[in-house]
């Protein structure tokens, strides 16, 4: 038995599932969906459907630099059920993003010759280079330091203003 839900306008907010969808507007101020965030993930519902984006991994670990196992996979997609009344077999994933350590910088250049990549562009974070990526028409590579990428997001906030540690906090 499917769960059916209203809207009840395309202006106002709403609440569902135990959290308050917000209406989204394009830039030209069309309705485009309402959303919520839950934790890291963006829930919209438009339309008849429901989409769920971001990262399962920081969903469970809120980070995604240690290792993402199966059991915490599962536990994620319960998580998701109990809160959004839905089971899983209804769900469908459109996108998975997979992640390899390669220890040194020189095997994920050769990588890129292997693959005929020879235009990559760098990953900054402000000022600092921390990787180099690829994006082509069937898939995407990027290749980084996590170290460094986690230490550089967690010195800014969502509007990109450095944020001060207290003098007993270091980032890793």
């Amino acid at each position: 038995m499917e769960n059916v839900y209203s809207i009840p306008s395309s202006t106002k907010p709403f609440n569902l599932f135990g959290e308050t969808f917000y209406p989204r507007y394009n830039f030209e101020g069309k309705y485009r969906c309402h959303s919520a965030s839950y934790r890291n993930l963006v829930i919209k519902i438009t339309g008849g459907r429901l989409t769920i984006e971001n990262s399962l991994h920081k969903f469970i670990n809120s980070n995604n630099y240690s290792d993402f196992t199966f059991s915490e996979l599962n536990n994620a997609i319960e998580q998701i059920e109990s809160k959004l009344k839905i089971q899983s077999e209804h769900l469908k994933l459109k996108r998975i993003e997979v992640a390899v350590n390669i220890e040194y910088l020189e095997q994920f250049n050769n990588l890129f010759i292997l693959y005929g990549m020879k235009e990559f562009d760098n990953m900054r974070s402000g000022k600092t280079i921390y990787g180099k990526k690829f994006f082509g028409s069937e898939f995407n590579v990027k290749g980084y330091d996590k170290t460094i990428e986690t230490k550089l997001n967690r010195e800014y906030d969502d509007l990109g203003t450095q944020i001060k540690a207290p003098d007993n906090v270091s980032f890793p």
